[in-house]
């Protein structure tokens, strides 16, 4: 039934074989590491963790800035302007592994040391250690989007990201259950540590499917001169002369300030409302919802129409969420804030990458990701910036800027950015 999404024997360049264990490795892949993260999901779980540690606004803020910049900034330094490798995935393996061992020793920290530490110091180690983990989950990630596009045809890869994350969401649902019951029947800090050990098992499954996936070498073109050209020098010029992917970039950084207002959304609603942290988890399942139904619908619309559309989307739910965080009376109908949360990520994990991959040649997939990651990476240090200005507004102002930022995000992708595929049609 599943293979019915996917039409494996009429695509020229893949063997319909091993596309298929392709397509299953990649599913198996994604939707356990997907369901492992939810346990400590950077979006609710972690600020409450922070806060709970004794963690100020600065630092709760700070929590999707470290993440964000720690997981983006860096692969532009790793990264080769043309790749012109054979072979990916032992590279892409080693990093994976390192990134999902640093969770399990975020967690025995926890277990083991935090307890013993001054609040300030715990804190401060905390966000230092989800810092490093995500650094070094930065390294593989264009190395990774060039192995999914090597491996999976470009119409089939909206669905299948997707499915990853469809099948991930359902899992989630579970996690967020599982979250709640664990916050609520251990103590501080050995709660927050069991997460993020049950992460890390679920995690490490997922990187067996990563490490079955089957990669052909690959034959590209002599790039002659293009390797001695200093990479710097070089994303000036892509910048200049590549108006599609310069104007995306705006966009995206705009995107990436809308999504660090996903910290204070579930910190806002336990002083607002009053209630228990363990409702954490119940935020987790409803951003999982959200994802869940994102996920059904989007990824086939990005097949049938291009990634563009559901980039509007992701601003559009990035206001609605805010704007349901203003307005919200009541703790049901803010949870309406985290559906819309949903929706956002799920395009955040379908569109994204494959968008900017369609802007550029095969050998230069890497170096565009890297790029777009690292530019826009410093936009989310927004984040920080908030979190100050929490010390003399309130949340509802700084809602209210957030709600700016997303319109003006909208506005730019409908007027400044145009489909590439219906650009090459053109």
């Amino acid at each position: 039934m599943l293979f019915r999404l996917f039409k494996t024997d009429s695509l020229p360049g893949f063997n319909p074989k091993i596309l298929k264990h392709n397509i299953l490795m990649h599913i198996g892949d994604g939707s356990l590491y997907m369901f492992g993260m939810n346990f400590i999901y950077a979006y609710t779980v972690i600020p409450v963790f922070i806060q709970q540690a004794g963690g100020n606004t600065i630092a709760i803020g700070a929590v999707p800035v470290l993440w964000t910049i720690g997981l983006n900034l860096p692969q532009l330094f790793f990264i080769k302007p043309h790749f012109t490798e054979k072979r990916i995935k032992k590279f892409v393996l080693k990093y994976a592994f390192l990134n999902r061992a640093m969770y399990l020793l975020i967690g025995l920290f926890t277990f083991f040391v935090l307890s013993h530490l001054n609040q300030t110091i715990g804190v401060i180690c905390i966000l230092s250690l989800y810092f490093l983990a995500a650094i070094i989950g930065s390294v593989p990630i264009p190395g990774w989007f060039h192995l999914f596009s090597k491996t999976t045809p470009v119409k089939l890869r909206g669905r299948l990201l997707a499915v990853r994350q469809l099948l991930g969401s359902s899992l989630a649902l579970a996690a967020g259950s599982l979250t709640v019951l664990i916050l609520s029947a251990f103590n501080f800090p050995q709660n927050f540590a069991i997460l993020f050990f049950t992460a890390s098992v679920i995690i490490m499954i997922s990187f067996y499917f990563l490490s079955k996936v089957v990669e052909d070498e690959e034959q590209y073109v002599n790039t002659k001169k293009a390797e001695a050209v200093n990479k710097f020098i070089l994303v000036k010029n892509i910048l200049r002369t590549n108006a599609p992917f310069r104007n995306f970039i705006l966009a995206d950084s705009l995107n990436t300030m809308c999504l660090t207002a996903t910290a204070f959304y579930p910190v806002y609603a336990l002083n607002k409302f009053n209630i228990d942290v363990s409702y954490t988890g119940t935020f987790t399942i409803i951003t999982t919802i959200g994802m869940a139904i994102g996920n059904f619908f989007l990824g086939y619309l990005a097949d049938i129409s291009g990634h563009k559309v559901n980039m509007v989307i992701l601003a559009a739910a990035s206001l609605l969420a805010s704007l349901t965080a203003v307005l919200a009376n009541n703790i049901l109908a803010y949870g309406l804030v985290f559906f819309f949360v949903g929706i956002a990520l799920s395009v955040l994990g379908i569109s994204r990458g494959p968008f900017v991959i369609e802007l550029c040649s095969p050998q230069e997939r890497q170096f565009y990701i890297a790029m777009l990651n690292t530019i826009t990476a410093p936009f989310s240090m927004f984040g920080v910036a908030a979190g100050l200005v929490l010390g003399f507004l309130n949340y509802q102002v700084v809602f209210l800027i957030y709600i700016l930022l997303a319109a003006l995000s909208i506005y730019w992708l409908i007027k400044k950015i145009k489909e590439p595929r219906m650009a090459a049609f053109n």
